[in-house]
């Protein structure tokens, strides 16, 4: 059996005195992205934000490229982002900065590409997602979808073989969300890809992943989506079971 891409194993994280992570542990393979629910505080984002490197867990390890980021320090976790890419809610773009600019910045920093060569994989980045001719307009100039897109785009344009996901649907419309939903796809299908998707979505995360993660207590209980309408699980039935039925559309196109 392959060696996983991304283990967790055993994360703790109290906040105020207040356990929100408890034992948490999970192994993520290469080419697969794994759903992430639960409620408002149940502790999704602080996963993503611990794997990352942005919050220190009280107890546990993350390992990642033969190595365990939760003893990395801050120069030696600065490093590792470059190779990991995080979409966030909003977008995330720089106020300040063009689309071409918010694009170009993370290839003109961590790589030796020529100007010609960034703004080529910028040009061609942007027009995936159906945002060519965008490059001069200011991140105020775009609509909620276009935000989230250029975020997509911005998050992945250094090729991470990990890209973790928060809540990157929220907000949108059902044409836009399953805009989104095609581009994440694409982007799975066109290499070694791994990722984790917090969603308060449920068909978001059916038409994306292959199991999911129900954070419920502080514990988190993981299924495959195949088999969550059979799921006596209480956490599991209390996200999914008014979304699984009848939606036989989504489970066609995953």
């Amino acid at each position: 059996m392959a060696e996983p891409f991304l283990k967790v194993r055993h994360l703790v994280k109290d906040f105020a005195g207040r356990r929100v992570l408890d034992d948490i542990s999970f192994d993520l393979s290469r080419g697969e992205i794994l759903g992430m629910m639960g409620g408002s505080g149940s502790g999704k984002s602080t996963i993503l934000k611990i794997i990352i490197g942005l919050i220190k867990a009280d107890q546990g390890e993350v390992w990642f490229e033969n190595s365990d980021l939760c003893l990395k320090s801050e120069s030696q976790l600065a490093e590792l982002r470059v190779r990991i890419g995080y979409v966030f809610q909003n977008g995330a773009l720089f106020d300040s900065l063009t689309v071409e600019e918010n694009m170009a910045y993370p290839l003109e920093k961590h790589t030796r590409m020529s100007d010609q060569e960034i703004l080529k994989r910028v040009n061609e980045r942007l027009k995936h997602v159906g945002m060519e001719g965008t490059n001069h307009l200011y991140p105020s100039e775009l609509s909620g979808g276009m935000n989230k897109r250029a975020g997509l785009v911005r998050a992945t344009i250094l090729d991470p073989k990990l890209i973790l996901f928060d809540e990157p649907t929220s907000g949108l419309d059902p044409i836009n969300t399953q805009n989104f939903i095609r581009q994440i796809r694409q982007i799975r299908s066109a290499g070694e890809v791994a990722g984790v998707f917090v969603s308060h979505d449920p068909l978001s995360v059916l038409a994306i992943c292959e199991r999911v993660g129900v954070l419920w207590n502080g514990s988190m209980r993981i299924v495959e989506t195949r088999a969550i309408q059979d799921s006596q699980d209480p956490a599991i039935r209390a996200f999914f079971r008014a979304d699984y039925q009848g939606n036989d559309e989504i489970r066609r196109s995953r």
